[in-house]
């Protein structure tokens, strides 16, 4: 496997020297979420984002001066349910190519009660706060101060909506740039 530096060298690792380990209090089910109470809680959460678990965040998490990990990509999508608790995640930094966000690539999944402040994406198609979302949920979330460059499907929320339900959605001081479909809030 590997990881990425603040540097953006990416530094492949060993398994045998550096095992994965999977640490989160909860079962990953509805009654028994994944708890995510830290930048290292958030870290391991994007280990085990396919097979439809619950996430709740307990914590405001700063990421600031931290490599960010996406829950979520093209090839991991995102199809579970992350309950943020009316909790914040801030202070993120991100440069991607495809589908990049928060949310990378949120496939049927639900995002909802969550605050999102201080975000900088740069990158190339379907950037948001969620790149791409294939009829996901996104409910009661709150977003400030935020920056998304792209090039195609670019938008604050959501760079490319294929499908899904946007709802209580509130935004402040937001910034999008972009060339095709670009939007305040969804890119297309």
């Amino acid at each position: 496997f590997f990881t990425i530096r603040l540097s953006r060298q990416a530094l492949v690792k060993s398994v045998e020297k550096s095992p994965i380990t999977f640490n989160l209090k909860g079962e990953g089910t509805e009654e028994s979420p994944y708890l995510i109470n830290s930048y290292q809680d958030w870290k391991e959460a994007t280990t085990k984002v396919r097979g439809a678990y619950y996430f709740k965040i307990t914590n405001d998490i700063d990421f600031n001066g931290k490599n960010y990990y996406a829950l979520g990509s093209t090839m991991n999508y995102f199809n579970g349910v992350l309950d943020g608790n009316n909790k914040k995640i801030y202070n993120i930094t991100m440069s991607g190519t495809e589908s990049s966000g928060i949310i990378g690539y949120n496939n049927s999944g639900t995002i909802k009660n969550l605050n999102v402040e201080n975000v900088t994406i740069n990158g190339y198609n379907n950037m948001g706060v969620i790149g791409y979302n294939q009829s996901g949920t996104m409910i009661d979330m709150n977003l400030k101060n935020i920056k998304v460059t792209g090039n195609n499907n670019t938008g604050s929320l959501v760079g490319y909506l294929n499908g899904g339900l946007v709802q209580e959605i509130k935004i402040e001081n937001i910034t999008t740039k972009g060339n095709d479909n670009t939007g305040g809030i969804i890119g297309n």
